[in-house]
């Protein structure tokens, strides 16, 4: 059996607008157990997310993008969804 570890974590500076520090703060403040480090991980999570959809978009968009391997991804998310609605399911 594989032991799964944690991933390497990294320390990083970074400046940020106050308003929106204050906002994290005052998150941070009223949910027990949440940190700026994990704010600051779901941001970038989400932020990765949402440039993988628009290459992707940017990508299915392109006229000269070959309808089998459109067909073939459409398949894969279907295959995906399955599996995850699945294991969802009551």
């Amino acid at each position: 059996m594989a032991i799964r570890t944690a991933p390497k974590r990294m320390k990083v500076s970074m400046t940020i607008d106050a308003y929106l520090l204050e906002g994290v703060d005052d998150f941070v403040r009223t949910h027990q157990g949440i940190d700026r480090s994990k704010v600051m991980d779901e941001v970038l999570m989400l932020w990765h997310a949402r440039r993988q959809q628009r290459d992707m978009e940017a990508q299915f968009a392109d006229p000269g993008y070959p309808p089998e391997e459109m067909d073939a991804w459409r398949a894969i998310r279907r295959q995906a969804a399955i599996r995850t609605l699945a294991r969802t399911a009551p």
